[in-house]
């Protein structure tokens, strides 16, 4: 990934003021960003991800999708404020949102409703951590001893293209990979 930071610094900047712009509107809560503008990483690919909490549809200027602003590539997502908090998130909301960075709100709140959304139990941090253990075995990246300990429960010589071979991540786990030897 090629990091440049005076283009980082400008998307920072570009998101900031999107913010500082909106969040002038009665019915926007706030305002946080996602993605490379939140983790502080770019590439050629990346665009400027924004929640956009509000607190009644009857904001007519801001719109969900995708934008250009000041020359720079948005992507809106909106967001009904409090009841956002109020419903269940699924992973993909969750993990999306971990990384957020509030750039606007007016409630005083959203950094700690985020937190407390995106909050992992420990059996979810187990999981995701055997998740990714799993993903860099099916890319052919794995631990020789763990491999000769778990030698019995999974097969681990797969070629390191297998996911390049079926196309998707998925396939790989979906066409058998954790059989047993």
């Amino acid at each position: 990934m090629t990091q440049d930071k005076a283009a980082l610094e400008d998307y920072y900047d570009t998101a900031t003021a999107v913010a500082r712009k909106w969040s002038r509107d009665a019915d926007v809560v706030g305002v946080v960003a996602l993605g490379g503008v939140a983790r502080r990483t770019f590439d050629q690919y990346s665009d400027i991800d924004l929640a956009v909490f509000v607190s009644s549809a009857k904001t007519s200027k801001i719109k969900a999708g995708e934008y250009t602003y000041g020359g720079f590539p948005l992507d809106v997502l909106l967001f009904r404020y409090p009841q956002a908090f109020e419903r269940e998130w699924d992973d993909i909301q969750r993990e999306a949102f971990s990384n957020a960075l509030v750039l606007a709100d007016k409630s005083r709140r959203l950094a700690r409703l985020i937190k407390k959304k995106t909050k992992l139990t420990r059996g979810e941090v187990r999981q995701r951590i055997a998740s990714r253990i799993m993903h860099l075995a099916w890319l052919g990246i794995y631990n020789r001893r763990l491999a000769r300990q778990q030698s019995e429960a999974y097969a681990w010589e797969f070629p390191a293209d297998l996911l390049a071979i079926r196309g998707e991540p998925m396939g790989a786990h979906a066409e058998g990979v954790n059989r047993t030897v």
